[in-house]
């Protein structure tokens, strides 16, 4: 098993919460209004340490997206090299009207996934510089006459 390290900013106030082996839940942790259309950075309270070989996914939770509203962008990707700063959520209001988040109500819901190293090498594709288009015939112009009587 790999372990996600994680400071907590305020001690007493936890945004974040693991709820599978696999899962970790990103929690409001002060009352907040979003306007309709507005976008606002939510500050997690939390700093985050990737392990080496590992992606963490942060995406919308559905219940927010039942909401209208979502994480902006929407997805968002923190690796081993992220600096070591406070993990802030844009969260973006796409309804028409005010969004009330209340204390302990989840936002976002985070997944850690491990990555293959990779190799790049290149290919020739087979592409066809010119291509010979079949001969055609020049469509006839159309030509209306209208009588007025």
């Amino acid at each position: 098993m790999v372990e996600l390290q994680f400071y907590k900013i305020d001690k007493n106030n936890s945004s974040c919460e693991v709820v599978a082996k696999n899962k970790l839940l990103f929690k409001i942790t002060k009352p907040t209004v979003i306007q309709s259309s507005e976008i606002i950075k939510i500050k997690t309270g939390i700093i985050l340490k990737v392990p080496d070989g590992h992606l963490l996914n942060i995406f919308t939770y559905p219940a927010l997206a039942d909401k209208a509203c979502e994480l902006f962008p929407n997805i968002i990707i923190l690796d081993s090299e992220a600096s070591e700063a406070e993990v802030q959520l844009a969260v973006r209001n796409s309804g028409r009207n005010q969004i009330n988040l209340m204390i302990g109500e989840v936002i976002a819901v985070g997944h850690l996934n491990q990555v293959q190293d990779i190799t790049i090498g290149e290919f020739e594709p087979n592409i066809v510089t010119n291509p010979k288009l079949p001969n055609t015939t020049p469509q006839k112009k159309n030509t209306f006459e209208f009588e007025v009587k």
